[in-house]
């Protein structure tokens, strides 16, 4: 609080003001002379610049303590809690209205939270249930000649495997290790999972400088190269020799992981929209089978893990994703 905000909200200034003007006035008319007003103005200054000097030293004092507590509260609505009562009693029923809707407040979040914690619990347990009757029918599949159903079986686990992920992905920090990885690990772990769809999609890979480290979580990232390196595969040229390439590059403040292919690639009007949750773009309407979700998760797990990660294409010639790593980054909140 500043003088002039204090001067503006302060009427009762002002009304002694005028109520002295009007006093000095009544004396002036039954003859007090000049020494006589002079005298009480002074007396007048004294007294009430005293008391408002008084006031605005307390006010300042307990806006600029508010402030601070402010600044240092991650959320903001529990100042109630903290009961920092005001400094002057005819703030008190303004606190106590502060009070009630902080309390209030609080308790909005915190029923939400554990609805969200169910939520997600729900999805996990979920989750583990439907993954042992998808490894039975794998079995039964690899039996008999059937590539298509296998293919089939291969989705299915992405898409749970995804919802699993999603679940998770707004409490990373209860389920994050962050260690200093060599790059080539979770990439091969990656390649080796989902060669299937490599070899019937016939796309080619081409590994170079993965012999690098960087500090990250191995789960969440092969997570996330499983999202990119899928979209590789479904967004192929029919017509053309499939090609996947990886390689890793040191910068100046970090390492830097690209993937690039030569699919089909992304149309300008869509590029800016990619890491949209749920947008599927023009390639996700022809190919049928985008959901909008891998993109999205793969963003908000890397801001999570405190990486980068930026998507270049050109239609009809490549699309490159670029995942980078800072030196010595350790997790951050999203």
């Amino acid at each position: 609080m500043n003088l002039r905000t204090f001067l503006r909200a302060s009427g009762g200034l002002w009304i002694h003001l005028l109520m002295a003007v009007m006093v000095s006035a009544y004396l002036a008319l039954l003859g007090a002379g000049w020494p006589s007003l002079v005298t009480l103005w002074l007396i007048w200054l004294v007294a009430v610049g005293g008391y408002y000097g008084w006031r605005f030293a307390v006010m300042r004092s307990y806006y600029r303590g508010l402030a601070g507590t402010m600044t240092g509260l991650e959320r903001k609505y529990l100042v109630g809690s903290l009961g920092a009562s005001p400094a002057l009693v005819e703030l008190d029923p303004l606190w106590e209205a502060l009070v009630e809707v902080s309390r209030s407040v609080a308790d909005e979040v915190a029923r939400v939270e554990k609805e969200a914690t169910d939520h997600r619990e729900y999805v996990e347990g979920w989750v583990h249930e439907v993954k042992a009757p998808i490894a039975a029918a794998r079995l039964l599949a690899e039996e008999l000649p059937s590539r298509e159903l296998i293919t089939e079986l291969d989705r299915i686990e992405h898409l749970v495997e995804q919802a699993l992920f999603y679940a998770r992905s707004s409490a990373v920090e209860q389920d994050c290790f962050i260690r200093e990885t060599p790059l080539a690990e979770p990439v091969k772990a990656v390649l080796r999972r989902h060669a299937r769809q490599f070899i019937s999609g016939r796309v080619a890979v081409t590994l170079e400088g993965l012999d690098l480290t960087v500090f990250t979580d191995r789960k969440w990232l092969e997570f996330i190269l499983t999202q990119v390196l899928t979209n590789a595969v479904k967004y192929r040229r029919e017509n053309a020799e499939a090609a996947v390439r990886i390689w890793a590059a040191v910068e100046a403040d970090g390492v830097s992981l690209m993937i690039e292919d030569n699919g089909v690639g992304i149309p300008r009007a869509d590029l800016e929209r990619v890491f949209e949750k749920g947008f599927t773009g023009a390639n996700g309407r022809r190919y049928e089978r985008s959901t909008g979700i891998g993109l999205f998760l793969a963003r908000k797990l890397c801001r999570a893990l405190g990486h980068g990660i930026r998507v270049d294409s050109e239609e009809g010639r490549f699309t490159r994703v670029t995942l980078f790593f800072p030196k010595g980054r350790l997790l951050r909140p999203l």
